[in-house]
């Protein structure tokens, strides 16, 4: 018996296919816990960490700080003249208005992409344009980099590196960076700077994901425990955890004490999801916010004794910006730190209001009855006398409703309770921000892999006697047109040539290099499944991964697709003489047509694309420009070979029964 055309023995093939059939059943089967790391329940944790016993909130401006985040701003030489302009006024004017504490700036400062928006590299007057700009904020503004910000970037000491020139950090914090605020009421909170920008930093699009390298986990782990005395520790950084590469066990494991973790990157996935909020398992808050690029989003965000709150505003709405610290939204309740004795104990609702107008009238409504009119106390601070003994039990709801002297309005609503409470999060953002996805790129990869060697066994095997063919190509349970193509497939497997190629070109896509590239200017890289061998460098970049389940699908899958139906339509052709086509023929002929343009497009926009990121050299490329040699010499192939080749596929090759 033969094996992937090889001799073996039947027993050999039986453990073949059984090996081969339990690592497919392992991966779907805990397929599904690369979506979520380990689980444990926040209310078993036996006591609040580094909380300091508060005094009970009262109407006065004490034990109150508060910040504000922006991310992915992208300054661009060639774009949306807008984006700067308004980020200008946004320093100048909300920032002044408003006068955080902390301004966090959570990476992606600059575009770094050229005109085409294919290629990319560091312009230095978009550095510069960004300094001018941070240099109107009136606070202290924390800053680091993003995937932008190292495109064709070597390293820290590199001549491209102007996050180290031009930033407010970079200069003496160029990477991961620990900062503490002293509040003036005897609190210090840490922000701890999460830097995954892969080093070096190859040109778009191989840093998507982000990388921590053992060195730089170790230093990471120092500056936690720098800031375990803190009454709390905020991280920041600019790729959700759930696209961090990092050394066992976890960035998220790192991450584990605190209140919350800022990040950007995925810009509301396209609009999709505009709040992109979880609780991850280790019972820490993972906040995305949605990108200044096109959305103009900005974050402000507060403790208020030892409570954690925030809001999400869009530049340019009218209306003053609105927060209630105390009760606090209960869906964003941090259990290993906030106790609820605190609201119980409260004397006043809580809320700052920020305007370049005077303020007119704060109305408090709590389950829909008036409250009353909440009263300025100090600064942003409006407050309003409440018996929180009345919401004890169950969830109540808070609504405050501001109006200013220029007749703006703005209203804020939010879930509060005094007690523990069930609450879901958005199904997309539960999906984005607690997976795995670089485990879930490898899995998907080796599946598909795996998947296609498997159907080239499969098929190469298939006898009228078997339990397989039956399943695969009898008639009696499936539309006919499936049957007919299972056929098509089984008989391209039947030919050495086609067989040895799809198998070949699949494993050479697994193991083999993809293309030379010039991943970081004067820097010659190859490019391989599992990663890049760039600056005397072995860089795992699981972003490759993805790419190759692409590939797998516009190319593999795609050419075994053209080559079944070309199968059948010959078949078709040898079997019926009349050398006038039928409409039934002209609808295969072009369909057929139609996949092999679809394989040719996508591997030459591949090539093309490479070639505009990479320069000439990426030409040297095995992979994209290879696929389109093999599907143009299989084209050749299939229409010359003698369609009696194809072996007994005339059970499938007639559809005028189903048509």
């Amino acid at each position: 018996m033969n094996f992937l055309g090889l001799p073996f023995s039947n027993h050999i093939c039986r453990i073949i296919v059984v090996i081969l059939f339990l690592l497919f059943l392992f991966s779907f089967v805990f397929f599904p816990f690369l979506f979520f790391n380990y689980r444990f329940s926040p209310e078993r944790e036996s006591k609040f960490l580094n909380n300091v016993n508060f005094p009970s909130p009262s109407s006065k401006l004490v034990h109150l700080s508060w910040f504000v985040q922006v991310t992915d701003i992208h300054v661009s030489r060639f774009d949306d003249e807008t984006r700067v302009s308004q980020l200008r006024e946004f320093c100048s004017s909300v920032v002044h208005v408003i006068q955080p504490a902390l301004v966090i700036v959570t990476g992606d400062l600059t575009d770094a992409k050229t005109r085409d928006k294919i290629g990319s590299q560091q312009y230095e007057d978009e550095w510069n344009t960004y300094s001018n700009i941070i240099k109107k904020c009136s606070s202290v503004l924390l800053d680091l980099r993003g995937n932008h910000d190292s495109f064709d970037v070597s390293g820290v000491e590199s001549e491209n590196n102007f996050f180290k020139k031009y930033s407010a950090q970079g200069s003496y914090r160029p990477r991961s960076y620990h900062y503490q605020y002293h509040s003036p009421y005897g609190e210090n909170y840490s922000f701890i700077a999460l830097d995954a920008s892969p080093v070096p930093g190859p040109r778009r699009p191989f840093n998507f994901i982000g990388q921590i390298s053992e060195e730089e986990y170790a230093s990471l782990e120092k500056l936690k425990q720098e800031a375990s005395s803190s009454n709390a520790v905020i991280w920041f950084g600019h790729y959700p955890s759930s696209l961090i590469v990092s050394p066992s066990p976890g960035v998220r494991a790192l991450m584990r004490y605190a209140s919350a973790y800022l990040c950007g990157h995925l810009h509301t996935v396209y609009g999709y999801v505009h709040k992109m909020y979880t609780m991850q398992p280790t019972g820490m808050l993972e906040l995305e916010l949605g990108d200044w690029k096109d959305h103009r989003r900005y974050r402000v965000m507060a403790f208020d004794h030892g409570h954690f709150s925030f809001t999400d505003v869009k530049f340019g709405d009218n209306g003053p910006v609105v927060l209630i610290t105390l009760p606090k939204n209960s869906q964003f309740h941090i259990p290993m730190h906030e106790s609820y004795d605190t609201i119980e104990k409260s004397s006043h609702i809580r809320m700052l209001v920020f305007d370049d107008q005077s303020i007119e009238s704060v109305k408090v409504f709590v389950d829909g009855v008036v409250m009353g009119e909440a009263l300025h106390e100090e600064g942003p601070l409006y407050v309003l006398p409440w018996n929180p003994h009345l919401y004890k039990v169950g969830l109540h709801h808070i609504k405050v409703v501001v109006n200013d002297a220029s007749g703006r309005t703005q209203t804020v609503e939010q879930p509060f309770a005094l007690s523990p409470q069930e609450y879901s999060f958005d199904m997309l953002a539960n999906f984005v921000l607690l997976s795995d996805f670089p485990s879930i790129g490898r899995m998907l990869f080796f599946v598909a892999v795996g998947g296609i060697v498997l159907m080239c066994f499969i098929f190469r095997r298939l006898t009228h006697k078997g339990f397989t063919y039956r399943l695969l190509l009898g008639h009696d349970t499936k539309p006919r047109w499936i049957t007919c193509l299972l056929h098509g497939i089984r008989g391209i497997f039947r030919v050495d040539q086609f067989y040895l190629c799809i198998l070949g070109s699949t494993i050479y896509t697994a193991v083999g290099p993809w293309f030379l590239a010039e991943l970081i200017d004067g820097e010659i890289g190859i490019v391989f499944a599992w990663g890049m061998f760039i600056h005397r460098t072995v860089m795992h970049a699981d972003i490759n991964f993805l790419f190759g389940v692409t590939h797998l699908a516009t190319f593999q899958l795609s050419l075994i697709l053209y080559l079944s139906l070309c199968c059948i339509y010959r078949t078709r052709r040898s079997l019926h003489k009349d050398s006038n086509l039928n409409w039934q023929d002209r609808l295969l002929l072009a369909f057929k047509e139609f996949v092999f343009l679809t394989i040719i497009g996508s591997q030459c926009y591949g090539v093309y694309s490479f070639f505009i990121s990479y320069d000439v050299i990426s030409l040297v490329n095995p992979l994209k420009l290879g696929s389109i040699f093999l599907a143009c010499y299989l084209r050749y192939r299939v229409g010359t070979i003698a369609p009696e080749k194809f072996g007994p596929v005339t059970a499938g090759a007639d559809l005028r029964r189903d048509i």
